[in-house]
């Protein structure tokens, strides 16, 4: 790694929270952790891991609930890892829980996405991800307030999430290939351009045109690669 992101317990990290794998005894095998990221330069190196050492989805700042940890391996920093807000609307998701539009509105903030995961070095993936179950519950409750039941992610093809299925995940499901989110109306309103003229002479047309109805909110729907 690049000198400017320091491993280990360095100037001004120590006492950050962390949690760790592995039980020690004479001859332990080596010791994983997840080290909380709590200041700029957690950040920073986060974001360099993410942005160098993940396959094919680069760092991109998005709103909502968000943790971010540093990987470590004795103390060395070997990766990066994250949850974030469920995604709103995924089929086979739902399925699979088996719940209604109304229990999801009300259970949705119960689920987080693993939404990035990102090592410098292979073969501990699995179990990095049984360090992360732990610690997810963990901080999620702490940081929001909210249990933490479920996790996801995504894997695009010809990825196979080998790491996953050796940690015990269960496959669910393939996308049918959009995203969905909830439109900016408010940034349509400050905007300018046609987009705020047409919300202040015709807000159902602006909505028809440049968003979706369902369930009487306005959403954005983007094609993405199927997952």
């Amino acid at each position: 790694m690049d000198e400017n992101y320091p491993s280990g317990n360095g100037p001004g990290l120590a006492g950050t929270p962390s949690i760790h794998e592995g039980d020690g005894g004479s001859n332990p095998p080596c010791r994983i952790s997840l080290r909380l990221c709590s200041d700029r330069q957690d950040f920073e190196a986060f974001r360099y891991i993410i942005d160098h050492y993940h396959t094919y989805k680069p760092w991109k700042p998005s709103p909502g609930r968000k943790i971010c940890w540093l990987i470590e391996r004795d103390c060395e920093t070997i990766g990066s890892i994250a949850v974030h807000s469920a995604v709103l609307t995924i089929k086979p998701r739902e399925d699979f829980i088996g719940w209604d539009r109304r229990q999801k509105l009300v259970n949705l903030n119960k689920v987080a996405n693993n939404y990035r995961f990102a090592l410098i070095d292979r073969g501990v993936g699995s179990r990095v991800l049984s360090v992360l179950e732990r610690e997810a519950k963990k901080e999620w409750k702490r940081k929001y307030g909210d249990p933490l039941v479920l996790l996801e992610t995504f894997v695009q093809p010809p990825y196979e999430g080998t790491s996953y299925k050796a940690a015990n995940w269960t496959y669910v499901g393939m996308t049918k290939g959009f995203a969905v989110r909830r439109a900016p109306v408010s940034l349509w309103k400050r905007a300018g351009g046609e987009r705020q003229k047409l919300w202040e002479s015709d807000p159902k047309a602006a909505a028809k045109l440049y968003a979706t109805w369902n369930g009487g909110q306005l959403f954005n729907v983007t094609p993405t690669p199927k997952k």
